[in-house]
């Protein structure tokens, strides 16, 4: 798993911005979605290979901290891992769809009901008995057996865009979830790992190892149960590996949401040569890195009608 860069910031001009760029400014600051930040940090190493005097200042506060940083003059490129608002898009921010992925379930690979639980998996409606009514608080009506071993949400309490995600698929809004709060990726996937009783919610590409695509010691990802039936039927069961989870975003299969399009944003578009040389190299040549990543690469749709924001 790729470690998230934390606390880099700023060379600043007065009242907090940041110094307007210059072109011979080659530092490109990116900040915002937990989710988006592992395929921004390979695009970045690729994109130094070829610009050796170009750096990159990244880092993942969540969604809601890039647009603010991006609308504030506070970064060059924003994160985002939900659409723009009509307020956002009123402040002048642009969107470049370069991603997706989808928010998962997650659970300890030592919860003592693990084989019941991946055989019945999580529907919508569960989801909202767990997040929102508070009806299910064990691991026995979860499952409609007679047990009473308590089963404990997480949630989180930052401005992620995966809260947002997980939310929409049943209906409701992030700042309503029950569960003990955490923030960001970073410290659900712990969380989660070290509490058999535990059930979390996450960008998908943090319970997968990076380099082998296998799930993470400690955790499994809940197949959704999108018929709502009771039990995981073949077409599914789409959650065992990274590559598993991405072929069924592409066909449609898994539910959207919680799969989702990742965004860059920018405060208009931008005027520093370097900052859109590299949001173009993130549509063209950048995409043959999302899949083997472990991300859904953008529609040839949505990549022309970015492009041609450029030309305008």
């Amino acid at each position: 798993m790729i470690l998230l860069a934390l606390g880099i910031f700023f060379s600043a001009g007065g009242c907090g911005r940041r110094t307007v760029y210059t072109q011979e400014n080659k530092t490109i600051v990116i900040t915002g979605a937990f989710g988006l930040y592992p395929m921004v940090m390979i695009w970045a190493d690729k994109f130094m290979e070829m610009h050796p005097d170009v750096q990159f200042e990244i880092s993942a506060g969540g969604a809601g901290k890039g647009m603010t940083d991006v609308l504030m003059d506070l970064n060059d490129i924003a994160m985002l891992s939900r659409p723009l608002t009509e307020d956002e898009k009123s402040q002048g921010a642009i969107v470049f769809p370069v991603a997706k992925d989808a928010v998962v379930a997650i659970v300890s690979a030592e919860n003592p009901f693990l084989e019941q639980i991946m055989a019945r998996g999580i529907s919508r409606e569960s989801a909202r008995k767990i997040w929102i009514d508070k009806s299910i608080t064990t691991w026995g009506q979860f499952l409609n057996i007679k047990d009473n071993t308590p089963l404990k949400p997480f949630s989180r309490f930052d401005s992620g865009g995966g809260p947002d995600t997980w939310a929409a698929w049943f209906g409701a809004k992030h700042i309503d979830m029950a569960g003990a709060k955490v923030f960001g990726d970073t410290r659900m996937l712990p969380a989660v790992q070290k509490d058999k009783n535990a059930i979390g919610f996450i960008s998908m590409t943090w319970p997968y190892d990076e380099k082998t695509g296998a799930l993470t010691k400690g955790v499994v990802v809940l197949p959704v149960d999108i018929n709502g039936d009771g039990h995981i039927d073949e077409e599914e069961n789409n959650c065992g590996n990274i590559e598993q989870i991405v072929a069924a975003i592409r066909s449609g299969v898994y539910p959207s949401p919680p799969a989702r399009g990742l965004y860059l944003v920018t405060k208009g578009i931008p005027k520093n040569p370097i900052v859109a040389e590299f949001i173009k190299y993130t549509l063209t040549e950048g995409q043959k890195e999302n899949l083997p990543a472990g991300f859904v690469d953008a529609t040839p749709e949505e990549i022309e009608a970015s492009l041609e924001k450029f030309k305008q």
